[in-house]
């Protein structure tokens, strides 16, 4: 195991990520934007702008899905302003209460 150049395990950096990742997509589910921002910070002052894109194993769809299911179109733009967040993210296989959503985009998903 690698150690980062202030002594921690690469391997629990990525276990921090991965419950950030986790608390991210669901606080963007439950429209809890405050927390997401907490945990993203912003687009000019990033905290983790490198999970943006990321979809945990257990959901469907990430960040950037959920911010167009709840229709707001602030939280979008904010959103697409952070360096890398990918507005073609595709959604994972899946059939959501929206309906077979899988491979779709953002708007695709919101299209549906």
């Amino acid at each position: 195991m690698a150690l980062a150049g202030n002594g921690v395990t690469e391997s629990n950096t990525i276990e921090r990520d991965n419950v950030k990742i986790n608390q991210l997509v669901l606080s963007a589910k439950n429209g809890d934007w405050q927390n997401v921002w907490e945990i993203l910070g912003t687009p000019e002052a990033p905290k983790r702008a490198r999970v943006i894109n990321v979809i945990p194993e257990n959901r469907r769809w990430g960040v950037i899905h959920q911010a167009v299911y709840w229709n707001d179109i602030s939280i979008i733009q904010k959103l697409l302003k952070f360096f890398g967040c990918d507005s073609d993210t595709k959604a994972k296989q899946c059939t959501s209460e929206c309906g077979p959503t899988s491979g779709m985009n953002a708007l695709d998903t919101h299209f549906q």
